[in-house]
């Protein structure tokens, strides 16, 4: 069981009641439990999903391009500090979006695959150990939830449960066929030298990333929030 301020296990307030607090604890040991922390609900409506939607229907990369462009604008930095799997807290949304505006690579795709299944886009989040650095995540973009190219993806990949753990050249054939587009969501954020990166740069910089990675695990959230997850609470002032 996760440590979790699942419920509400923040500071106390004047009158003793529990708050809600701005993080989450990720459990150690299970990758799948990420699926937990991406709450689509909570976007629903929101400017940061494109108001086009209707014309952008034929064109799902395009409406996760208008997804990531309206999060550039939201001028988050980026928190260099090493994430580890091992435990360590995330900032929730809401943190990340209206107090603080800094997260690292994990929390800006789990922003992201929020985003992208409240618009019915289908994420996948890769966590993953680069050439150079500690782990890292981003998001592999793959169409419409409806997209039955990427339910057969799981009959190439050694997993059918919602996620697995694969080599880059198994990647590979999927990301060149276009079926899989990795993203970079930390690109979209900005620095004290330059401002957030365009979208095809976010996307040449996450195939790179995941060139020479090992230690690779794919998540399809969609089908793991299908299956029985201990949910958790959110705090949802943002939408």
């Amino acid at each position: 069981e996760c440590r979790t301020h699942e419920y509400g296990a923040g500071p106390a307030n004047e009158k003793g009641e529990r708050l809600m607090s701005a993080e989450w604890l990720v459990p150690e040991g299970e990758p799948e439990q990420l699926a937990r922390y991406v709450i689509p609900k909570m976007y629903a409506g929101t400017w940061l999903l494109p108001r086009d939607a209707g014309e952008l229907r034929k064109k799902p990369f395009l409406f996760a391009q208008r997804i990531y462009e309206n999060l550039c604008q939201e001028s988050i930095r980026y928190d260099i500090e090493a994430w580890s799997p091992e435990g360590r807290p995330i900032r929730q949304p809401w943190h990340v979006l209206r107090e603080q505006k800094v997260a690292n690579c994990l929390e800006l795709s789990l922003i992201y695959a929020g985003l992208c299944l409240a618009a019915h886009l289908r994420p996948l989040i890769v966590t993953f150990t680069p050439r150079v650095g500690p782990r890292h995540a981003l998001v592999l973009l793959t169409g419409w939830l409806s997209n039955n190219d990427v339910i057969k993806l799981w009959d190439e990949l050694p997993g059918a449960n919602g996620w697995c753990c694969v080599t880059w050249r198994q990647l590979r054939r999927p990301i060149d066929n276009g079926l899989l587009r990795p993203l970079e969501l930390t690109r979209l954020t900005s620095t004290a030298a330059t401002g957030p990166a365009d979208f095809e740069t976010a996307r040449a910089d996450g195939v790179t990333k995941l060139t020479d990675a090992t230690d690779i695990v794919v998540l399809d959230v969609h089908r793991l929030q299908s299956k029985p997850l201990n949910r958790v609470r959110a705090r949802e002032e943002y939408i």
